[in-house]
Parts: C-alpha cells; structure tokens; sequence
C-alpha cells in the first residue's frame, strides 16, 4: 500500500473513532471527518466511500479481538453449572474498554453496517465453537439456525448491557447471559 494512502487511512479512521467519543454516529458528517483528519473529501471517497465503510473498517481490530474471544469459548468445559466460560466473560470485558465506542455504532442512529457486521462476528465464533458441545450433530434444529440463535440473543444483551447506565460489570452480564442460554430455554 502507497504510504500517502496508508496515512490517509489511517488519518481518517484516527478520526472517526476520536469523535465517537463525543459525537453520535448520525451526527456524524464527511466535512467533519475530513477536517479533522486534515485530508480532503475525495481523499475520503476514494478511501472509504461512506462513514459507515469507514466506521466498520475503524472497528475492524476491536471486532477481531471480539471473535477471538467468543470463538475460543468452549461451552461444553469443565466448571460450576452457573459459571459462565471464562472467554465469555472477556467477550464482554473487551466491549467494556471500548463501551462509549460499542455504544455509538449500536444505538439507534448507529452504523446497520456495523450491526451487521458484528452480527456475522459472533455467529461465525458460535459456528466456531460449536464443534465443542457434545452431542451437537445429533441436534434436530439446523446448526444455521443455532448460529443465528446464539448470536442474535448475545447481540441483543450487548446493545441492552451498553444502554446501562452505569455499565453493569462485564462478569456479571456474562453470567446473566450464560443463564439465559443454558436455562430459558427450556421453561419457554
């Protein structure tokens, strides 16, 4: 990669991410983020084309230290019954350093493209680990749907866990939500 190009991306994405600390991403704008990068917009489009490419791309390094976590869980190891895997818990603990970040790309006026995005994050790690549990090719669901499962209700405890405030504690959402997998289920 040119290095002009690099710095450029690496400029914006520096950006992107210093604003969302204080900036929602629906108040985000293109005119802002060039300023602030000091690079120009078609600098921008030609690197990015839209502040949601460049939102995920930003998020790129938190959302693979999300997917090392969540597929690294074994959720059929050795430990108390109410104890959630110790990788499920740094899932949650790795959202929490960066929260006011997580936050800002999934509140309402968020990035979809980063919903999305870490949708398929925590599916691919569920589909990862799921090789693990015992018993799991005798299922009689689809493993597809297994997936979307699991990574639709954990995606929707972490937007739940972010809106809190004060942020509850990354191990005892971790707990919360280990309960509701193991447990719920079966008294629906």
């Amino acid at each position: 990669m040119d290095p002009r190009v690099a710095r450029t991306r690496t400029a914006l994405i520096d950006a992107a991410l210093a604003a969302l600390e204080t900036t929602s991403v629906g108040e985000l704008t293109v005119a802002a983020l060039c300023a602030r990068a000091g690079v120009s917009r078609v600098a921008f489009y030609d690197r990015f084309g839209t502040i949601d490419a460049l939102l995920v791309d930003a998020m790129a390094v938190e959302l693979d230290r999300v997917r090392q976590a969540a597929a690294a869980i074994d959720p059929g190891g050795k430990r108390r019954d109410d104890e959630p895997p110790e990788d499920l818990a740094e899932v949650f603990r790795i959202i929490s350093q960066r929260s006011g970040l997580y936050r800002a790309m999934l509140e309402a006026d968020g990035s979809m493209a980063f919903l999305h995005r870490m949708r398929d994050v925590l599916r691919s790690a569920v589909a990862a680990s799921m090789h693990r549990l015992p018993g799991a090719d005798a299922w009689p669901v689809e493993r597809d749907a297994y997936y979307d499962y699991v990574a639709g209700a954990a995606l929707s405890v972490v937007i739940g866990w972010l809106r809190r405030d004060p942020l509850p504690d990354a191990g005892d959402i971790a707990r919360q939500f280990w309960w509701l997998l193991n447990t719920r289920p079966g008294a629906l």
